[in-house]
């Protein structure tokens, strides 16, 4: 008598104390009415999972304290004698001190954590959760399996659900081998109220059903032997609904509903029907006294996706065949993966950056396949990125599928890797295998440097063995990380380096350690001090005077043209940085990788695109009444643009220009239109017919050699005179909507040619002007320089006296002339000089077009290159979305995109814009060359804003 007291005690106090799922579900307002589970739902609740006997004793099994849910590391109470007793405090032995391997147990209890004490139990408890020592599990999650033989649970407490119009009724559940078409897995009443069912034979409502009284609710319609995760939907005055797997499968109208005042809660039958009973396993099962909004449906499934197996899918937002350049979004859904991370793929291909559960883009070409590979280690965005020059990673297909020799690079910047002499690769740890005897792994020359670098590989190594891990450079030159015995030519377990100059080979001194996978890691400062790391732990620090330069690959392996050593091993992923990474970068790294899995593919989805942007062909020299332009023929309908503006009766596909101007053409396939690039057409020297023009604007001048605007032009006899330029200012800018900041040196209200304020005529209150630092050359009086430039270079440029704050929009705009190729910031903000500082930016990578944003997105590449010598207008458009780079020159406008996420920046703060270098390294990250523009606007302006501004501003740069 005492212990039932005891229970009812207990019982009465959990009524009192009803509480939401918050623990997993997220659901923090929406309280159940009981919720079985064998995980924590809940922080509020402390009490065991369930109560389990084992032999002729019944133990309290609580969660797991590092996983929360029920295991073998479990903490269990001390033995209790009655299925019935109180609640036992957890003891210090783990469930795993009482389980051998042929020990099974059975639930006794399946303990109510929605606070409302309904607890399920048995005394002859035969539903099992533990099988000859193992736990019962559904994808690796654990189970209990009901048996039907008496094994379903029911309540002692009663419930009073009479008044209740709507119900949720939700369950983790796999159908085994269950009989009955009323199948019950969670029920209220002996005779049956309300719940869910299974209906394993071809009755109308096979499949998962929700039970309304006796009446057939919503069916799924699907038989399956599957892990589902069931919700259904019941009302009094509303149809009833169920979806499996977040999917709806069907709906009926308003169900009968005939719940008592004292009924009982059933877990795997339908009611006390003893011919009624489920058989197969459920991992949790929960109802609530209401229709769940879509949102907390969607949380509380999303929760259960750990109990379903790994999978993943893609839909496109593409409905058929689309347009060339139509953005397209592709959605990954996922299910059995908790922390999911994601790496898109094209043509088997890894896509830089696309490491979301979206990928959004608007460069398709007809038959591109897309995928997604999908696993639960870290995000692959979260290894280092500042100063990433290669990201070569085996486990992730969209580096390595798994066949060929090219190795695919990650980090945007088409350093992919060969493999040499049929390495073999190793599906089961994703990793490249070399065989030490002629195998390795190249990449072409990515950097000479003997200062700043980084280089870095996950191998598995044999001890006592021999080889280098990785090499910069051939005979003569370069630095390595291996293994072997005072050097890696020689079989040992220490780690040692070789830095070509003085002091050559360097023994660390200390073992490689225990075999394994294990991160290598070799820095160079700018000091030229070499560090060795292994797994993040510095292993040592040596001074170094590396030999002046060298040539050659990177290497992964081998040490090619010297000595000819190969390394016997693998390897999974490889790093190069353009910088020294500090201890807390490595360790970085060293999480991101250590915790990955294996990964999932998803299906694949076949682009059907339509049309493709036309090719215009100039035929002749650009020259008024001397070009005709072309596109192929054969489409459906053609319309050439002068200067924005449609040409009257211009509709086939040639057109012979008469008149200056930009020229594009439009042409329409089928339901698809499409327009080109810009080409300019100009006023030349000499007529169609031989004579000369009469010209009044310098601008235009042409010599006898053909050069535009050389300050030499051609008189009426054809003889070369020489003729001072006009400087000709930027026109009236054609877009001020959004416009935050506009610095423009060919106008003297910006700048008059003296003093060190570059004054911004941008319109806002107060002014961004910018301070020019370390005596930049200012450049006028003709459209070489401009008609108005600064030369900048190392420590020589501009910053903003204002600060600005960004949210997930931006668009830069700079007119450039480099020159000289160069790795530097055109326009570039950071809240600090840090690399942690959410940078954004346009830079030039060696003349590639790119950007960053967060410190996340600068390996990106546009792979359009600015030219040295000449004038262009580079742009780079950023929304929530993608990012779009433009390059405007004489020859026209092109343009690439990328599909990518852009958080908002507002919560980095306010700070001002750099001009012409970038604050991290101000000095070797500088713009070389002239500058005649800088523009910020706080949105993404849109193609006809970038044609539009360009045409205004390009005469005063002699295009």
């Amino acid at each position: 008598m005492k212990s039932l007291l005891t229970l009812l005690f207990l019982l009465t106090a959990l009524i009192s104390n009803a509480q939401n799922l918050n623990k997993i579900t997220g659901l923090e307002s929406t309280a159940p009415s009981v919720a079985y589970s064998l995980r924590q739902l809940s922080t509020s609740y402390t009490g065991p999972l369930v109560r389990i006997k084992v032999g002729s004793s019944f133990y309290d099994v609580y969660p797991d304290v590092s996983t929360t849910k029920f295991s073998l590391s479990s903490k269990i109470s001390a033995a209790i004698v009655n299925y019935n007793d109180g609640l036992a405090a957890a003891s210090a032995n783990a469930l795993s001190t009482i389980i051998s391997g042929s020990t099974d147990a059975t639930v006794a209890i399946w303990y109510d954590q929605s606070g409302n004490g309904v607890n399920v139990l048995r005394s002859d408890p035969n539903a099992k959760i533990i099988t000859a020592g193992n736990m019962n599990t559904m994808n690796g999650q654990p189970t209990i399996n009901f048996t039907g033989t008496n094994s379903y649970l029911t309540s002692s407490t009663t419930v009073n659900y009479s008044t209740q119009t709507l119900a949720t009724v939700n369950a983790v559940a796999q159908n085994v081998a269950s009989t009955d078409y009323i199948s019950g897995i969670l029920s209220t009443g002996d005779n049956g109220g309300w719940g869910l069912i299974y209906n394993p034979t071809n009755n109308t409502h096979k499949g998962y059903w929700v039970d309304a009284s006796g009446g057939n609710g919503a069916f799924s319609n699907e038989h399956t032997s599957e892990t589902k995760i069931v919700t259904g939907f019941i009302g009094k005055t509303t149809n009833s609904f169920i979806y499996i797997n977040g999917t709806q499968k069907g709906t009926l109208g308003a169900q009968l509903i005939n719940n008592g005042t004292t009924d009982r809660i059933y877990v795997g039958s339908r009611g006390n029907f003893s011919g009624r009973q489920f058989v197969g396993n459920i991992s949790e099962t929960i109802m609530f006294p209401k229709t769940l909004s879509a949102a907390e449906r969607a949380a509380l499934e999303a929760s259960q996706s750990i109990f379903l197996a790994p999978s993943v899918t893609i839909t496109s937002s593409a409905s058929g065949a689309v347009c060339a350049g139509t953005s397209v979004t592709f959605t990954a859904n996922v299910t059995g993966l908790s922390n999911p991370t994601y790496q898109w793929t094209k043509n088997g291909i890894g896509i830089p950056g696309a490491n979301s559960s979206t990928y959004t883009t608007t460069t398709l070409s007809n038959n591109d396949v897309i995928k997604v590979w999908v696993n639960a280690g870290i995000n692959p965005s979260s290894i280092v990125s500042n100063g990433l020059k290669l990201n070569l990673d085996a486990s992730n297909p969209g580096s390595y599928a798994g066949a060929g020799t090219t190795w695919y690079d990650l980090s945007g910047n088409n350093n992919h890797a060969t493999l040499n002499n049929s390495p073999t690769y190793d599906a089961a740890s994703g990793s490249i295998v070399t065989n030490g005897t002629n195998q390795y792994i190249s990449v072409p020359q990515i950097s000479t440097s003997i200062t700043n670098v980084t280089m870095q590989a996950w191998v598995y190594v044999n001890l006592n063995t021999k080889g280098p891990f990785i090499k910069n450079g051939t005979a003569g030159g370069g630095y390595a990380i291996g293994i072997g015995n005072a050097a890696y030519d020689q079989v040992g377990s220490n780690v040692n380096m070789l830095v070509y100059g003085s002091p050559g080979w360097i023994n660390t001194g200390v073992s490689y350690g225990t075999a394994g996978w294990k991160l290598v890691t070799m820095t160079m400062d700018g000091s030229s001090t070499a560090r060795a790391y292994i797994n993040g732990t510095l292993i040592g620090t040596y001074t170094t005077t590396p030999n002046a330069s060298f040539t050659g690959a990177l290497n992964f392996g081998a040490n090619i043209g010297d000595q000819n050593v190969y390394y016997n091993g693998k390897f999974a992923a490889a790093y190069f940085y353009d910088r020294a990474l500090s201890l807390a970068e490595i360790q970085q790294n060293y999480d991101a990788f250590a915790t990955k899995t294996t990964a999932y593919s998803s299906n694949t989805i076949t682009a059907s695109i339509t049309g493709s942007a036309p090719t215009l062909t100039v035929l002749g020299d650009g020259c008024i009444n001397k070009t005709t332009l072309s596109t192929p023929s054969g489409q459906t309908a053609y319309a050439w643009y002068k200067d924005n503006a449609p040409i009257s009766g211009a509709n086939s596909n040639t057109y012979s220009p008469t008149t200056a101007g930009d020229y594009k053409v439009q042409v329409t396939s089928g339901s698809c239109a499409s327009i080109s690039a810009v080409t300019t057409i100009a006023v030349c020297g000499v007529t169609a017919d031989g004579r000369m023009s009469v010209l009044s604007s310098s601008t235009t001048l042409v010599s006898k050699e053909g050069e535009i605007n050389n300050r030499k032009g051609v008189d009426e006899r054809g003889l070369i005179l020489t003729k001072p330029f006009a400087t000709t200012p930027t026109g009236t800018n054609p877009v001020t909507s959004g416009l935050i900041l506009y610095l423009d040196a060919t106008r003297t209200a910006s700048y008059d040619g003296s003093g060190t304020t570059w004054a911004d005529i941008s319109g806002q209150s107060p002014a961004g002007s910018a301070t020019l630092v370390g005596s930049p050359t200012f450049n006028s009086g003709s459209t070489a320089n401009g008609s108005g430039s600064f030369t900048f270079g190392s420590n020589i440029n501009a910053s903003t006296t204002k600060a600005y704050t960004i949210d997930n929009e931006i668009t830069y705009i700079a007119w450039v002339n480099p020159s000289q190729s160069f790795d530097g910031g055109v326009i570039v903000r950071r809240t600090d000089p840090s690399f942690n500082s959410g940078a954004t930016s346009l830079y030039l990578v060696n003349g590639n077009l790119s950007y960053d944003w967060n410190n996340s997105k600068y390996g990106w590449r546009s792979n359009l290159m600015v030219p040295n010598n000449e004038w262009s207008m580079i742009v780079i458009t950023v929304n929530a979305s993608s990012v779009t780079a433009y390059l405007c020159k004489a020859s026209g406008i092109t343009s690439a995109s990328n599909g990518t996420t852009h958080e908002s920046l507002t919560s980095r703060g306010a700070t001002n814009f750099h001009i012409g270098y970038d604050p991290y390294r101000p000095s070797d990250r500088a713009l070389k060359g002239k500058m005649g523009t800088a523009m910020v606007y706080s949105v993404a302006l849109s193609s006809a804003d970038i044609t539009s501004i360009f045409t205004a501003q390009k005469a005063a740069f002699g295009l």
